[in-house]
Order: structure tokens, then sequence, then C-alpha cells
């Protein structure tokens, strides 16, 4: 690598598992270094950030994933979408 960093991470969760991934991105392509699936405890709770985020912490350690940069899918039954009209404009009021 040559002076940053083009690790990523991939991370996906639903009630039952965890899912991470860590990739490098190449002018190449993209190669898979890890991919994790690990199940949740009894005593992780999906909707608890404190919960989730140790248990995240515990199983990047564990399995010895560095990776600075993330990307985190959202189930579509959570997310909000809000539509907004807006009024017409020019380029120079973006």
């Amino acid at each position: 690598m040559t002076g940053f960093d083009r690790s990523m991470l991939c991370i996906d969760w639903d009630e039952r598992s965890l899912r991470v991934i860590e990739a490098v991105f190449s002018r190449t392509g993209v190669r898979l270094r890890k991919a994790v699936h690990v199940p949740l405890g009894p005593g992780v709770n999906v909707h608890d950030p404190a919960s989730m985020g140790d248990f995240l912490n515990r199983t990047l350690r564990e399995h010895r994933i560095r990776a600075k940069k993330a990307l985190i899918d959202v189930p579509r039954q959570d997310v909000i979408l809000n539509l907004i009209t807006l009024p017409k404009g020019t380029r120079d009021e973006l």
C-alpha cells in the first residue's frame, strides 16, 4: 500500500447474527481479506447501540480486523424517507 489505507469494512447484521467483510480496494479490483459470520449472543440487543457496539468491537478484535473505514447497510424496514418539494432555483443557489 502506498501511504493511504485502502481497506474497508462492510458490516451487516440482523436479530440473529453479525456479518463483517474486510476488503482492500486497488486499481485492479477488490481483494477480500477476511469474512466473518458470528451469531449474536443472548446478551446482545441489536436495538441498543452500546450493546451492539460492544459486541462489534469484541468481534473485530477477536478476528484482528483493523480497517478504519466502514460501509454499513440499514435494513429497509428501518429506513424513513421524507419526500420534500423544493422551490426552483439556480445553480448558484446550491
